[in-house]
């Protein structure tokens, strides 16, 4: 299932905070990752990876969540018990304040 939450946003600049990961959008919108993320490994390598890259399409499953990237590249955010770190798995929240969960 395609959500499009996120899709067609380019990342600005990604940081690891605490325990999650933050992708910050160039529309001014965030996206707060809680769950594990399966690939690729995070580091700060990731995190210099992510930017400028646009999210081409967002799947949603029962299990994961990909992000395609822009360069043929994915990220895939785990959504199996497992990979719960807290009660919420991800958090969008949009430039005019707006938030939106998965749990």
């Amino acid at each position: 299932m395609t959500t499009s939450r996120i899709a067609g946003r380019v990342i600005k600049s990604a940081s690891i905070v605490h325990d999650y990961v933050q992708l910050n959008f160039d529309d001014g919108s965030i996206l707060n990752v809680f769950n594990q993320i399966r690939t690729p490994t995070i580091n700060d390598g990731f995190v210099a990876w992510l930017a400028n890259k646009r999210v081409l399409e967002d799947i949603t499953n029962k299990d994961v969540i990909i992000l395609r990237l822009s360069g043929g590249d994915s990220v895939e955010i785990g959504m199996s018990d497992a990979d719960y770190r807290g009660p919420e798995a991800l958090e969008l929240i949009e430039a005019d304040g707006k938030r939106i969960v998965w749990s």
